[in-house]
């Protein structure tokens, strides 16, 4: 891809800026500068130009995960900024840019005018061969050469005989930048899937609507119901969630063969993080081929069949193996965990040898199960679906959501016992007593006569000073 003619301006020059990038930043340099420009700005702050520079790469750094290399500085910055700011990975781009210019963060000032060292006067390098940063700050405030913008202390002015150019040609521009941004970061991630769409957060995310109502719900009426793969919870055709098993920001596709029914709470904290495949591989596979038999008999001519037809090039029952499937996904999870995807903790450490299908209910943050060393009929516990390991590392929505769940248990627990008491406890520390150290709290049924002398209650966990 080539940048447009001008009998007038040395394209040659600006064209040979892009030559032997060994990171992201000229790119992104030129990407915001032209962004600006659009909006009709000639004088630039460097400020400015490095917070767009910044947010145009935000979306595929920390939402996408792309990688940009080991020693990108703005990968590296966006890195450090996401977590001085507190800015979600998925901001709105106008929003992010004024955040990030309006900051009064000494850190966040820093990282960004460390582009200052290098950028701003390197990427005129083709214009001034063998002069070094005072020299082309020097020659380009006259636009030696003409030069493509001059540089000041805190600001650029763009070349007047380069601003039309510019505008003019700006969308043209803009692609050169993305088609090349494009070939560098797939040698960065040849594995990767989809870059080109992992540059631009998208206006938004493509309704799954039809995936539900065309596919999983005659799945689902003919099956009646399904089995939440994650909880165990039983779905029906008017309470799921469409979820994706690989995360779309890794796969950026919605393809029905990595779709997948979810109850409602678990698909809204699962975000972007990666299934155990020795956890849940073996009831996604069954579910998907129970999926393609009945939507070949029900609707054989269906699109969605087509898109299994990259893993199965047959959709005979026989070719349609669970090693194929596993073949297929087992990469993608590798690479994405590698990218820096993280796997979702959920029935960890020992409460995992439960099983999901003992969960008796499956809230946002916690699941609720009976108690597999009971100490009165109907005891409860309620655990965390992270790995955390005691009450006092629940966050604030966590904590609220506890109290709910507390009255929820006691709900269960009536409609199977009428106890007369309860005691509610949690374990925090050795010393305190916990042995598993993943957060639990018990919710248990006391009964008249369940013990001598129940005065005191939780006093009576240190001995001997229960009663007084």
């Amino acid at each position: 891809m080539t940048l447009p003619f001008s009998h007038h301006l040395p394209v040659n020059k600006l064209a040979a800026s892009f030559n032997n990038t060994s990171a992201t930043y000229k790119f992104y340099w030129f990407l915001s500068i032209l962004q600006w420009v659009e909006m009709g700005n000639k004088s630039i702050l460097k400020n400015e130009i490095f917070a767009r520079m910044i947010s145009n790469a935000w979306y595929t750094v920390n939402y996408f995960k792309v990688s940009f290399g080991k020693q990108d500085l703005i990968q590296q910055a966006t890195n450090q900024l996401l977590s001085i700011e507190n800015i979600t990975i998925d901001e709105k781009i106008n929003i992010l840019v004024d955040k990030l210019i309006k900051s009064e963060n000494k850190e966040t000032k820093k990282i960004l005018w460390h582009f200052d060292k290098q950028v701003p006067h390197w990427f005129l390098s083709p214009w001034f061969s063998g002069y070094n940063k005072k020299e082309i700050y020097i020659a380009s405030n006259t636009y030696t050469n003409n030069c493509l913008y001059s540089i000041y202390e805190d600001k650029i002015e763009i070349n007047p005989n380069w601003f039309e150019y510019l505008q003019n040609n700006a969308k043209i521009l803009k692609d050169f930048c993305y088609w090349n941004l494009t070939l560098f970061l797939q040698q960065k991630n040849p594995n990767v899937p989809d870059i080109p769409n992992k540059l631009i957060k998208p206006a938004q995310r493509n309704s799954l609507t039809t995936q539900r109502h065309k596919f999983w719900n005659v799945v689902m009426n003919e099956l009646g119901s399904i089995d939440c793969i994650y909880t165990g919870n039983k779905l029906t055709s008017d309470k799921y969630a469409v979820e994706h098993f690989i995360p779309f920001s890794f796969v950026s596709h919605d393809l029905i063969w990595n779709l997948i029914p979810a109850d409602n709470s678990f698909n809204s904290t699962k975000s972007n993080k990666l299934p155990r495949l020795e956890d849940y591989f073996d009831s996604f596979y069954k579910l998907q081929y129970q999926a393609i038999e009945i939507i070949k008999y029900k609707d054989p001519k269906s699109k969605f069949l087509e898109e299994y037809l990259t893993i199965f090039p047959s959709l005979d029952s026989k070719e349609v193996t669970k090693q194929k499937f596993k073949n297929h996904i087992q990469p993608l999870i590798t690479i994405a965990s590698n990218n820096g995807f993280e796997y979702r903790k959920f029935l960890m450490s020992v409460f995992r040898n439960n099983g999901k299908e003992k969960i008796i209910y499956q809230g946002e943050n916690f699941f609720l199960i009976k108690d597999n060393y009971a100490v009165s009929p109907g005891h409860i516990l309620i655990i965390s679906n992270e790995e955390k390991l005691d009450y006092f590392q629940l966050n604030k929505k966590e904590r609220i959501e506890l109290t709910k769940l507390v009255h929820k248990a006691k709900e269960i627990i009536e409609k199977e016992y009428k106890p007369d008491g309860y005691n509610i406890g949690m374990n925090c520390g050795e010393s305190a007593g916990q042995t598993v150290m993943h957060f639990h709290c018990h919710i248990i049924p006391r009964y008249k006569g369940d013990m001598e002398n129940p005065r005191g209650g939780v006093r009576h966990c240190v001995a001997g000073k229960g009663l007084y």
